[in-house]
C-alpha cells in the first residue's frame, strides 16, 4: 500500500518531463539513519576487493574508505564479513586500515529482511577491541548502531577515531549490500586511508564495449582532441569479431570506422588527429595501404598520386600530422616529389577549407622564403611539430630553414615570421638549441619547450611568446624540475590559461594547470601524477591509480570549458593489469564569474530583458562585492546594480531583470520593468569588480575600452521572439563576443539553449504536490 504520492511536472522548450514517485513503506529500525547525511564506506555491489589470503599487489591507498581488502563469506548458517587493509594473509590485521574514523554511528544494508543477530567487533590493534551484539528485527532490511555503545572486548576497548579492523558476523546467510557512516564523526574525520582521490570522467576505456562501433570491444585508445565546446575527438581501435577496426570517436560515441569506407580498404589511424564543432573530423589512416588524410566527407590525399595543389608531374609521398580548426578547415603535414618518384624529395603544410579536396591549399612548402631563409628541401623543411588556433588564425611551427649547418637550421615560426633561431641568444644567458612542443591560442599567444645549450641541470625549458619562463632546477608546487626533467606536453587555451606537463626523475610524472600563462611558475598547481589514486565515479572513494600519463606532443588538449583531456593508464587493482582511458579532469580555477545571456532587445514591448550571470569556476563565489553594468558605446554607464550577498555555487545561474512578472527565474527585479537594457548598439553589459571589469559582452558593434572583448558580438533586432545573445555553451569564455555569443533561444536560470527557432516564452513548472 503506497502511502506517498509524488508527482513533478517540467516543461521546457526543449523536453516535457513527467516524474512520478511512488514511496511505499519500508520498515525501518527506529535508530536507522539512512535518512540522515551519510557516507557510504563500503557499496558490497560495486568495489572489486582483494580476496581473503590473495596478495594486495600495487593496491592504491585510498581505494575504499575501509581498505583494499574485504573478506567476505557466506555460508549456509552465517555471513562474516571482515574489512582490514590490503594484507598476504587471510588473519586479522587489528590496525590494516591504518585508523578509520567512524565515530559517527553506522547503518548495515541487507538484502532481505531479518529476523537475525549481528554481531560487531572494532579494533584499533592488537590490544584494543570491542564488540556489540543487536538483534535484527523481522522486518529489517537496515540496521543502525553505535560503536560507542560497544562493550570492551580486548583491553580498554576500541579508540573509535583510529579503527584498524571491523568484522561483522550475522547469524544468518543473509547478503549485505551497503555499509554506510550516519553522520559526520567530530573533527577531525578521517574517513580515507591515503590521499583524497582526484575526480576524473572517464570518457572511453580499454575492454568496454565502444557505443556507435556495432557491439566491438575496446582495446586500443589514443589522445583526445577538443572542438570549440570542450567535446573530446579521438581515434582508437575495436575488436570486432576477432578482427581489428580502427574508429573515430567525437563527444560521446564512435562516428566513424574504417569498415564505413566504400570500395576501399582503411586500415590503422595515426595517433593524431582533428575535430571542428560541427563533428567533422580529420584523421589519418592508410587507404589500400597507402598512407592518406581522410574527413568525415571522404578521402582528401592519398600517396604515390598527384600532390594536391603542385604543377605535374610532383606526387605526394606521404600524408601525416592530421589537425582541424572549429570551423571544419583541415591541416596536415605532406611528403612531396617533384618528379613524380616516391621518395620525399621536399614537404608541404597544406589546408583544405571544410575538409574538402576541391578546396586544398598549400600554405608553404620546401623553397619558400621566409623572413630571409629558404625552406629546407629534403625530408625536413617543414617539421610534424606545429599548433593551429581554435579559429584556425594562428599557427606555430617548427621549420628547418637552408642556413647550411644543423647546428642554427631550426627556427620557430609564428604568424609568419621567424621568431627563434637555434644557436642564438634567447634572452636567459644561453642560447637557443632545439625546439619540441609548442601551442597557440586564438590570440596568438604562445608556449613552446626544447633545450638550451647551457648546463643539462637545467637546459629543458618552457617559453611563452618567445621568454623562458621556466626550466629544469625550478620548483613548481612543490615539485623540482629535476636534472633529468623533460616536458611531455604544453597547451594554452584562449583564456591564456595553460598547462603543462613533465616526466621528473624516477620517472614520475606530473600535469600543472597554469592559471597565467605568462607566470608558470608563480601560477601552476600540480592537477594529476602517476601514483595518484582516482575517483570515476563520483562518490569520492579512490578507484584506480594512474600509472601513466600519455602525455607527449600534442596530446593534452586544454579545453576551454577548464577541462584537461588526455590518454592515461590506469590501473583498478584485483589484478587485472593496466588499462587504457581517456580521460577529462577540472582544473581548479577558483572565482570565474562570466555573463551567460543577455536579452537586450524583445520588440516593442521590451518586458523580457534579463542578464543571466554564471558561475563557471571551482568556487562558490559572494556577489556581494560585484556590480553590473550597462554601458553605451562610449563606455559611459546608463545602468549600475549592486548585486546582494548571494552565495553562488559553481555551476549555478543569477538572473537580473527588469520585470519578475514576466522573466523565469529572475533573481533580482530592478527598474524599469520595460526597455531597461539599450536596444541600439555598440553597447555592452559587464561585471565589474573593485572598479575593474571582470566580464563584459559588447554588442551591435564595440563599445569603448574595456568593455568590449576582441570585437563585439552579433546583434538581435528584437524579431525573433523570446531570443537573446547566449554563450554557445555555459561558461565557455574565449574572451571573444563574437565567437562566444550567438542568437539563441534565451533559458534565463537554466542552461543555455542551442537552437534560434520557436523560442517558446518562458517555461512552466509544476511543483511538487503530496497526495495521502
Amino acid at each position: 500500500m503506497f502511502d506517498r504520492v509524488d508527482l513533478r511536472l517540467t516543461t521546457t522548450r526543449r523536453r516535457c518531463t513527467l516524474l512520478v514517485s511512488l514511496a511505499a513503506s519500508l520498515p525501518l529500525a527506529a535508530s536507522s539513519a539512512l535518512g540522515a547525511p551519510t557516507t557510504l564506506l563500503d557499496d558490497f555491489r560495486s568495489y572489486q576487493r582483494v580476496p581473503a589470503g590473495a596478495e594486495a599487489v600495487g593496491w592504491a591507498a585510498g581505494e575504499a574508505i575501509l581498505g583494499g581488502e574485504r573478506e567476505l563469506t557466506v555460508t549456509a548458517g552465517s555471513t562474516h564479513i571482515v574489512w582490514d587493509g590490503p594484507d598476504a594473509t587471510a588473519e586479522l590485521d587489528a590496525s590494516g586500515l591504518g585508523g578509520v574514523d567512524l565515530r559517527g554511528g553506522l547503518t548495515l544494508e541487507v538484502d532481505r529482511p531479518g529476523p537475525a543477530i549481528v554481531r560487531i567487533q572494532a579494533w584499533s590493534d592488537e590490544a584494543r577491541a570491542s564488540v556489540l551484539t543487536l538483534p535484527l528485527a523481522d522486518d529489517q532490511r537496515a540496521l543502525s548502531f553505535d560503536l560507542a555503545d560497544a562493550t570492551p572486548h580486548v583491553g580498554a576497548g576500541v579508540d573509535l577515531a583510529a579503527v584498524g579492523a571491523l568484522i561483522v558476523t550475522i547469524d544468518r546467510p543473509l547478503r549485505p549490500l551497503a555499509l554506510r557512516l550516519d553522520r559526520p564523526a567530530p573533527t577531525p574525520a578521517t574517513f580515507q586511508r591515503g590521499p583524497t582521490p582526484i575526480s576524473i570522467n572517464v570518457l572511453a576505456l580499454d575492454g568496454d564495449v565502444a557505443p556507435g562501433a556495432g557491439g566491438g570491444t575496446i582495446i586500443t585508445l589514443n589522445p583526445p582532441f577538443t572542438d570549440g565546446f570542450g567535446r573530446a575527438g579521438f581515434v582508437g581501435a575495436v575488436d570486432a569479431g576477432g578482427s581489428t577496426v580502427n574508429f573515430v570517436w567525437f563527444d560521446d560515441q564512435v562516428v566513424w570506422r574504417n569498415t564505413d569506407a566504400i570500395g576501399m580498404t582503411l586500415t590503422g589511424g595515426e595517433s593524431v588527429m582533428g575535430i571542428a564543432d560541427d563533428g567533422s573530423f580529420n584523421y589519418s589512416p592508410s587507404t589500400d595501404g597507402d598512407d592518406s588524410v581522410w574527413t568525415d566527407s571522404g578521402l582528401l590525399a592519398v600517396e604515390n598520386t598527384p600532390a594536391p595543389d603542385q604543377p605535374a608531374p610532383t606526387a605526394s609521398t606521404f600524408h601525416s600530422r592530421p589537425q582541424m580548426d572549429d570551423d571544419g578547415t583541415a591541416y596536415w603535414v605532406a611528403g612531396l616529389n617533384p618528379s613524380g618518384g616516391t621518395s620525399t624529395e621536399a614537404r608541404a603544410f597544406y589546408e583544405a577549407d571544410d575538409g574538402l579536396t576541391a578546396n586544398i591549399t598549400t600554405v608553404f612548402q620546401s623553397g619558400d622564403m621566409i623572413d630571409g631563409f629558404t625552406l629546407s628541401s629534403g625530408s625536413s623543411g617543414v617539421d610534424f611539430d606545429y599548433d593551429m588556433s581554435s579559429d584556425g588564425d594562428h599557427r606555430i611551427h617548427a621549420l628547418d630553414m637552408a642556413t647550411g649547418s644543423t647546428a642554427d637550421d631550426l627556427f620557430i615560426y609564428v604568424d609568419g615570421s621567424l621568431v627563434a633561431q637555434e644557436s642564438t641568444p634567447n634572452g636567459s644567458g644561453d642560447n637557443w638549441d632545439n625546439f619540441d612542443q609548442m601551442s597557440i591560442n586564438a590570440f596568438g599567444d604562445h608556449l613552446w619547450s626544447g633545450d638550451t645549450d647551457g648546463p643539462t641541470a637545467t637546459d629543458e625549458y618552457i617559453a611563452y611568446n618567445g621568454t623562458i619562463v621556466v626550466r629544469e632546477g625550478d620548483v613548481i608546487d612543490g615539485v623540482t624540475l629535476a636534472s633529468t626533467a623533460s616536458v611531455r606536453a604544453v597547451s594554452i587555451n584562449d583564456r591564456s590559461e595553460a598547462i603543462h606537463a613533465w616526466n621528473v626523475s624516477g620517472g614520475v610524472e606530473h600535469i600543472f594547470f597554469a592559471s597565467d600563462a605568462s607566470d608558470l611558475p608563480g601560477s601552476s598547481t600540480r592537477i594529476l601524477s602517476t601514483g595518484d589514486s582516482v575517483d570515476v565515479d563520483g562518490d569520492s572513494i579512490g578507484d584506480a591509480t594512474v600509472t601513466d600519463l600519455n602525455t607527449f606532443g600534442p596530446s593534452i588538449e586544454f579545453s576551454i570549458d577548464g577541462r584537461v583531456l588526455l590518454e592515461v593508464d590506469l590501473d583498478f587493482g584485483g589484478g587485472g593489469g593496466d588499462q587504457e582511458a581517456v580521460i577529462a579532469l577540472a582544473v581548479p580555477r577558483g572565482d570565474v564569474l562570466v555573463i551567460n545571456e543577455v536579452n537586450y532587445d524583445d520588440g516593442a514591448s521590451d518586458t523580457l530583458e534579463f542578464v543571466e550571470i554564471f558561475n563557471a569556476g571551482t568556487n562558490t563565489i559572494d556577489l556581494d562585492p560585484y556590480t553590473l553594468e550597462a554601458v553605451d558605446g562610449a563606455g559611459s554607464a546608463y545602468s549600475t546594480i549592486d548585486l546582494p550577498a548571494v552565495m553562488l555555487a559553481p555551476g549555478d545561474f543569477y538572473v537580473v531583470c527588469g520585470d519578475a512578472a514576466a522573466v523565469f527565474n529572475c533573481d533580482l527585479d530592478t527598474p524599469p520593468a520595460t526597455d531597461w537594457l539599450q536596444d541600439a548598439g555598440p553597447a555592452a553589459v559587464a561585471l565589474a569588480l573593485g572598479g575593474g571589469v571582470v566580464d563584459t559582452v559588447s554588442y551591435e558593434g564595440d563599445a569603448a575600452a574595456p568593455y568590449t572583448e576582441d570585437v563585439g558580438a552579433a546583434g538581435d533586432d528584437g524579431s525573433v521572439a523570446n531570443a537573446g545573445l547566449s554563450r554557445l555553451g555555459d561558461g565557455i569564455d574565449s574572451n571573444q563576443n563574437d565567437r562566444d555569443f550567438g542568437l539563441r533561444c534565451g533559458s534565463p536560470g537554466a542552461a543555455n539553449l542551442d537552437t534560434d527557432s520557436g523560442c517558446a516564452p518562458i517555461p512552466v513548472e509544476l511543483t511538487r504536490f503530496t497526495v495521502d
